[in-house]
């Protein structure tokens, strides 16, 4: 814990730092952790290849603040105050291959801010505020396996707004979603293994789900094995205002089912 910091929780990355950290290595990393910064420094050389700033007091990021800075594969701005992305925040990150900017206060994101990072394979925004995901925000990130969204306050998501042809996991648990539509999952743009699109795994627990004819298509999914539940995960679905258990909820699914699996179906298995 920083001193003198009694908000401040350990560093996401190194949770074993309990103080303030200097350091620079060229082409290595560059942290400065418990410095009380309120921006992020206009003089990170061009040559790093880490970039650790989490446990700071950082509001904002600024359009172009990162445009040097080709070769950063490892970004941690966590564990900050930061509630604004300017437009083009992160434009010259083309390298950045694992993003955490977990523990903020972000309440929205702007369309397209991530599309610069077209090599980022994991993006983490858990625990910040974030209320809903604009059209688009996911735009570019065609490398992209692992997508870390728990502990947010997301009521809604818009149609094919997970249309991400590389992802696998997909963490939505504990946020205050009330239906999880099959259009949010656009499967055909998936690639596609012995016939059948690769699947997205997908935690959604911890949800105010309202169980109707809305999930059917989860329970016909599962029916089809195309759906599985991780017993030791809190990931499972949980109907709001009911304690009975996902497998054992009962819905009434008639004239609902085709009989015939679009792709959209076939590409989910619930962690």
């Amino acid at each position: 814990m920083c001193p003198g910091w009694p908000d401040k929780k350990y560093s996401t990355v190194r949770p074993d730092l309990n103080g303030p950290v200097d350091r620079y290595s060229p082409y290595g990393e560059y942290r400065k952790h418990c410095l009380l910064l309120e921006e992020v420094p206009h003089d990170i050389p061009a040559t790093v290849r880490a970039v650790l700033l989490d446990n700071n007091l950082i509001t904002v990021i600024r359009r172009g603040i990162f445009t040097r800075l080709n070769d950063v594969i490892f970004m941690s701005l966590s564990h900050n105050k930061i509630r604004t992305l300017e437009r083009g925040a992160f434009i010259g990150l083309s390298s950045l291959h694992t993003f955490y900017i977990a523990y903020n206060q972000l309440v929205t994101l702007p369309s397209g801010i991530f599309k610069p990072l077209t090599s980022l394979w994991l993006l983490s925004t858990q625990d910040n505020q974030l209320t809903s995901l604009p059209v688009g925000v996911f735009d570019g990130l065609t490398s992209l396996e692992w997508l870390l969204f728990f502990h947010n306050n997301l009521t809604c998501l818009p149609p094919r707004i997970f249309n991400l042809p590389a992802l696998t996991i997909l963490q939505l648990t504990s946020n205050k979603l009330v239906t999880l539509a099959r259009t949010v999952f656009d499967a055909s743009a998936y690639p596609e293994s012995d016939g059948h699109p690769a699947k997205v795994r997908v935690g959604i627990g911890n949800n105010p789900l309202q169980c109707g004819r809305n999930l059917c298509w989860l329970k016909e999914a599962e029916k089809d094995g195309w759906l599985s539940w991780n017993s030791q995960s809190d990931s499972q679905p949980q109907c709001s205002g009911s304690g009975t258990p996902w497998p054992d909820v009962i819905l009434d699914c008639t004239n609902t089912y085709t009989g015939k699996y679009p792709w959209s179906y076939r590409a989910i298995v619930l962690l």
